[in-house]
């Protein structure tokens, strides 16, 4: 009678298994897969980008805003990388960046060049107030006003804080970024990079939350960008 039950319990766990293995063998997208189920989410145009190899762009358009969510390969010299830029335009030219402190970047100003140097986006004169869970990082824009109206608010702070990420050198970045108007959050490929690529294509669901903070965000610039100065 033992031996029966035994036996009982050994196929109902090995069918557990079975099914368990079979659920999560099945949760894992290949790159194809996610980008065909996300076009369909959106309701968005899914196509190659023209001038990068094996990447692609989904164009859509939510709450009345144009959104494109690019995929990229970057290939470096001994690995091959994906990343992914969820992007929308505001209706100003404000530039927001957040970089390494300036101590740590001019150890390697020697090896830019004088035309990079020309077109970055270099901070400006007037100081712009960083929340304390911005610290230990520096700054660039080219309206300082806008910015310190901009982070002044806890809630926007918060949000450039929550894409705070560490290099593989410790040194700190944003994922989040305005250039040109043009908001931008990277979705590295790292289960630890915030946002992760790899946690929205197991949780694609995830992405609509992207999608309200940066509407957020529109909405705030427009806001702020109209007063007077």
């Amino acid at each position: 009678m033992m031996m029966w039950l035994l036996a009982i319990i050994f196929v109902g766990l090995l069918g557990v298994l079975i099914f368990l293995s079979g659920y999560f063998s099945s949760q894992k997208k290949t790159r194809d897969q996610f980008l065909k189920e996300l076009a369909n989410l959106l309701g968005g145009k899914l196509e190659p980008i023209a001038d990068l190899d094996n990447s692609y762009r989904i164009s859509f358009n939510f709450e009345n805003h144009d959104f494109t969510f690019d995929d990229i390969e970057e290939k470096g010299f001994t690995v091959t990388i994906n990343k992914a830029l969820l992007k929308v335009s505001t209706p100003t030219k404000f530039n927001l960046t957040f970089i390494e402190q300036e101590e740590k970047a001019t150890m390697r100003s020697s090896i830019v060049l004088a035309s990079q140097i020309e077109e970055e986006n270099v901070s400006a004169v007037a100081k712009v107030n960083l929340p304390k869970s911005l610290k230990g990082l520096k700054v660039s824009t080219n309206d300082p006003l806008l910015a310190n109206r901009l982070l002044d608010d806890s809630k926007v702070a918060n949000i450039f804080s929550g894409f705070k990420n560490l290099d593989v050198r410790g040194y700190p970045s944003v994922s989040l970024k305005i250039v040109d108007g043009i908001i931008s959050l990277e979705f590295g490929l790292l289960a630890t990079f915030r946002p992760s690529l790899t946690e929205l294509r197991s949780h694609i669901a995830q992405l609509e939350n992207y999608l309200d903070i940066l509407l957020f965000l529109v909405e705030k610039l427009k806001k702020l960008s109209s007063l007077s100065r």
